[in-house]
């Protein structure tokens, strides 16, 4: 969950990164600007948030591979920004705000379509953890920028071409598989985690 969408300079060259280019490539010889794609980046949630809510399997295929898209189109417009030099501040919040609001609506929308699976009072107690934890990122890396604006954004681990947040990647397979409903509290309490190691280390660091 972060914003910095284009390739760095020393930063690990993941395979989703690489299709990224490829397709920025490939637009970058038509009219369209990097804010374009972030601007179908949100549509296409809309749609699949929509989607998942309806709790039916069908709709729930549908939604998975849209947001599996939609995870790659969001490298896409960082890659092309970076190829049409047009990085703008606007594009750059435009980004940030797509890119948190995308977590946060897909947690909102999938207990929407399990409410009928789980205890409503745990369901929105989980749900909401997951949700502070998205804004949390945020708020905790657009700080960071200000602070550091020459390398705001957290290095997430990496393996075999692969990052953490990669792992969104799954949603596609483990819904055709059945398994949504799992995979959305794997995912709400893996988010809980990841937030609070990265607030733990944002205040050690900021003790330094």
């Amino acid at each position: 969950m972060n914003s910095d969408n284009a390739v760095s300079v020393g930063k690990p060259v993941l395979w989703d990164e690489l299709i990224a280019r490829k397709l920025a490539d490939a637009l970058s010889v038509l009219p369209i600007t990097p804010n374009h794609i972030t601007l179908l980046t949100l549509l296409l949630t809309l749609i699949a948030g929509l989607l998942f809510a309806t709790g039916d399997p069908w709709p729930a295929n549908i939604a998975a591979l849209l947001f599996m898209i939609v995870r790659l189109l969001d490298h896409v417009d960082g890659e092309l920004a970076r190829l049409k030099q047009s990085n703008s501040s606007f594009g750059h919040y435009f980004d940030w705000f797509v890119d948190t609001f995308s977590y946060a609506y897909l947690f909102l929308t999938l207990a929407i379509g399990f409410q009928d699976k789980m205890n409503t009072a745990l369901l929105l107690i989980i749900t909401s953890l997951a949700v502070s934890a998205c804004l949390a990122n945020t708020v905790i890396g657009l700080y960071k920028e200000k602070l550091t604006p020459a390398n705001p954004s957290p290095s997430f681990p990496t393996f075999a071409g692969f990052g953490i947040d990669d792992s969104m990647y799954l949603i596609g397979p483990i819904t055709w598989l059945g398994f949504l409903f799992y995979f959305f509290i794997l995912c709400a309490i893996g988010s809980v985690i990841y937030i609070v190691t990265v607030i733990v280390k944002f205040i050690l660091s900021s003790e330094k």
